[in-house]
């Protein structure tokens, strides 16, 4: 007859528990994560649209060119 050790920290329905919402845990996190990067990359998106919309005198008025103005609006994903 085997002999298997059991875990003697957790009940059985302690561990079924664990086996069912960890996996679940695990995709609301990663679900959060690609929200969190879709609402950054947005808001960046948005402010490299104003630069876009800008007259070339009024970058010349804050002393920056457009291409400045993208890479700041953009910041690290340049």
């Amino acid at each position: 007859m085997a002999h298997h050790e059991m875990n003697t920290l957790m009940s059985t329905p302690e561990m079924v528990w664990e086996l069912i919402t960890t996996p679940l845990r695990k995709a609301a996190a990663a679900i959060g994560h690609t929200l969190e990067h879709w609402a950054e990359a947005s808001s960046y998106m948005q402010a490299a649209q104003r630069v876009a919309n800008m007259s070339d005198e009024e970058l010349k008025a804050l002393g920056v060119t457009r291409a400045e103005a993208i890479q700041q609006a953009l910041g690290r994903y340049v």
